[in-house]
C-alpha cells in the first residue's frame, strides 16, 4: 500500500471513529442516566410495562457492545495495516507506516492559527499525537492488560451471542459495563488525538457527553413522571 492511499485510509478510518465514539457516549449515557433515576425512585414498587424497560435496557447494552467491538475490531492472524476496518488498531498500524507519519507531519507544519505558533511545534504536536495513539492501541493489544481482558470479553460476547447465537460455545466470561465504559474513554481519547492529526485542531468530547447526558435525563425524567402517575391512578383504583 503507497503513502497516498494509506493517508487516505487515515482520514476515512478518524471520520468513521468520530461518528461511532459519539454514538458510544449516547449510548452510555442513556443507559447511566437511566440507572440513576429510574431504580432508586421506583424501588419496591410495581408497576405495569416493567418487562418493557428492562427490554430497552437489554437492547441499549447490546447496542452498546456491538459499537464498542467495532471501534476495536480487527482481524486475528492478519497484518493489520491492510485490513478495511474502521477501527482504533486499523488506524494504529497504518500510522505507524513512516510514510504516512511522515505526510501527516509535513501537512502539521502548515496548520494555520489559532492552533500552535509555529511550524516546528505543530509537527511536534502531531508527532505527539500520534505516539499517544500507539501506546493506547499497546493498552488493547498487550497480553494480560486490563484492557486487553475486557476487550476480549467484548469481542467473545459480539461473536457468541450478537453476531452469531453459537450452541455449545457460551462466551467465558461476560463482558462488565466497566469493560464498555472504559474502552469508551480510551476511544474518546485516541479519537481526540486522531483529528488533532487529520484535522490540526482537537475536538473534545466533553460538549458531547454533557448534551447527551441531559438528553437522556429529560428522557427518563419524563418516564419517571408517567410511570408514577400510572402508580397512584392504579392504586386509587384498587
Amino acid at each position: 500500500m503507497d503513502t497516498v492511499e494509506a493517508t487516505r485510509r487515515v482520514k476515512a478510518i478518524t471520520e468513521i471513529l468520530a461518528l461511532e465514539t459519539e454514538r458510544a457516549i449516547a449510548l452510555r449515557e442513556t443507559m447511566e442516566a437511566a440507572n440513576r433515576i429510574l431504580p432508586p425512585a421506583l424501588k419496591d414498587r410495581v408497576f405495569q410495562g416493567a418487562e418493557a424497560y428492562n427490554m430497552m435496557m437489554n437492547a441499549l447494552a447490546m447496542d452498546l457492545a456491538l459499537t464498542v467491538a467495532r471501534l476495536f475490531d480487527f482481524t486475528k492472524d492478519r497484518p493489520l495495516k491492510g485490513q478495511d476496518k474502521a477501527s482504533i488498531p486499523v488506524l494504529a498500524a497504518l500510522l505507524d507506516l513512516a510514510g504516512v507519519r511522515a505526510e501527516f507531519k509535513a501537512q502539521a507544519s502548515k496548520w494555520s492559527a489559532p492552533f500552535v505558533q509555529t511550524a516546528s511545534t505543530n509537527v511536534q504536536a502531531c508527532e505527539t499525537a500520534i505516539d499517544f495513539i500507539q501506546k493506547s492501541v499497546g493498552r488493547v493489544q498487550t497480553q494480560g492488560a486490563p484492557l486487553e481482558a475486557a476487550l476480549g470479553r467484548i469481542r467473545e460476547f459480539r461473536t457468541k451471542r450478537l453476531a452469531h447465537r453459537l450452541f455449545d460455545k457460551d462466551p467465558n466470561a461476560l463482558p462488565k459495563y466497566n469493560d464498555m465504559f472504559n474502552l469508551i474513554d480510551l476511544a474518546m481519547e485516541v479519537v481526540t488525538q486522531a483529528r488533532l492529526i487529520v484535522e490540526g485542531h482537537r475536538t473534545e468530547f466533553k460538549l458531547r457527553v454533557d448534551y447527551d447526558r441531559g438528553n437522556a435525563e429529560k428522557l427518563w425524567n419524563a418516564m419517571l413522571f408517567g410511570i408514577e402517575a400510572a402508580i397512584v391512578a392504579s392504586e386509587a383504583e384498587a
